[in-house]
């Protein structure tokens, strides 16, 4: 799949109506201080607890099949493939 096609995709999500992209609100850094601490991990970590930290600010559940996600206790996480 090219780069473009991907991104196709990705679009697609953002047409159904129920899809609605989230921010990091005002609880954002401490969500990710907290995951931090927790975790005891940085580095390529940080963009799971980023993501982690959004979800969990908003109580979304998180869909993904890293199983890296099954780090952030707290988190609703759904791997869609398993």
């Amino acid at each position: 799949m090219t780069p473009l096609d991907a991104f196709g995709i990705i679009e697609s999500w953002f047409r159904i109506p129920h899809v609605n992209p989230i921010n990091p609100g005002s609880r954002h850094l401490s969500f990710l201080k907290q995951m931090l601490e927790f975790a005891g991990v940085g580095g390529n970590m940080m963009t799971d607890n980023h993501i982690a930290s959004i979800a969990m600010e908003y109580q979304a559940e998180l869909h993904s099949n890293d199983s890296d996600f099954s780090r952030f206790t707290g988190l609703k996480w759904i791997n869609p493939i398993a």
